[in-house]
């Protein structure tokens, strides 16, 4: 049975860590200048295995690991590495508000999926729910169309490739029945080699690892292990739609902190209303996470 609280714990791990990972990947890319994706990708993917280590050393976790299963994971891997470095350049070329609303595309597409994969049946309510979350990013559209387009094609790819992830995630998740944290180790082992290969195109200059660079590295580090893994967590407790709205959720409270911590100066009376009708269509989805 999926306990009450359990699920409480986990949106809130989800939550809490999905927003320190965007706004500090934020600042890292638009504040401190770290033009290098691949290797803040590659340094991350190195914190979450060391912490996976850490954890296995004391106890506190065991891995039971299978060789040949890496390759079952590789498609996942692969749509991850997309996933993030689409949502790195989005977050690159976009306010956090924007690239927030506009990602809540994805829910449309995991939620259709999902009802034609899995026989997910979707609700009233949650079809009011995306259609407001559409239609406030819609508003956003007409408010800031006309800067940084390039942004907005990243944030199709983005799109694209969540939903891959989340798809693939899930299949593979009820294909092999590993644990959460051998499905978050696969999946970081097998970025290492790709990511390493894709950072030597880029020069760097050492001398730019400052104390402020180096903290805000780690951060974005031990909140993208905390946000993988209660990714993980949730795709298999809840549906994958479920949990495209709890990140639509997310990029809300998101949204604000661009706002309120990066200092977006763009903003209008489209951008705060598009945000307020996004907590009206999360209002109304919470009651669908409730009775899943």
């Amino acid at each position: 049975m999926k306990s009450k609280y359990e699920k409480i714990v986990l949106i809130l791990t989800y939550l809490s860590s999905s927003l320190m990972a965007t706004v500090s990947q934020k600042y890292i890319l638009n504040v401190l200048h770290f033009n290098f994706p691949f290797l803040l990708l590659l340094i991350q993917s190195i914190i979450v295995i060391f912490m996976i280590q850490i954890l296995v050393f004391f106890g506190l976790i065991s891995l039971k690991l299978d060789i040949s299963k890496f390759k079952t994971w590789l498609p996942c891997s692969l749509a991850l590495i997309f996933m993030i470095y689409t949502g790195i350049k989005s977050l690159y070329y976009l306010p956090i508000s924007v690239y927030s609303l506009f990602k809540n595309g994805s829910i449309i597409l995991i939620a259709v999926l999902e009802k034609q994969l899995f026989k997910r049946k979707i609700d009233k309510n949650s079809y009011i729910a995306f259609i407001l979350m559409i239609i406030s990013s819609g508003f956003v559209d007409i408010g800031d169309f006309k800067k940084d387009q390039l942004g907005y094609l990243w944030i199709l790819l983005n799109i694209i490739s969540t939903t891959l992830y989340l798809m693939s995630l899930k299949y593979i998740l009820t294909l092999t029945g590993d644990s959460n944290f051998e499905a978050l180790f696969y999946g970081q082992v097998l970025l290492i080699p790709f990511l390493c290969t894709l950072s030597f195109f880029y020069k760097i200059d050492l001398k730019i690892f400052d104390t402020v660079l180096i903290f805000f590295i780690l951060l974005s580090g031990i909140s993208i292990f905390f946000v993988t893994y209660s990714s993980i967590w949730c795709i298999r407790l809840l549906s994958s739609t479920t949990f495209s709205m709890l990140g639509a959720m997310n990029k809300l409270f998101v949204s604000f902190s661009g706002i309120l911590l990066i200092g977006e100066n763009n903003i209008d009376f489209l951008k705060i209303f598009s945000l307020i009708l996004g907590f009206v269509a999360s209002i109304i989805y919470s009651k669908t996470i409730k009775n899943e």
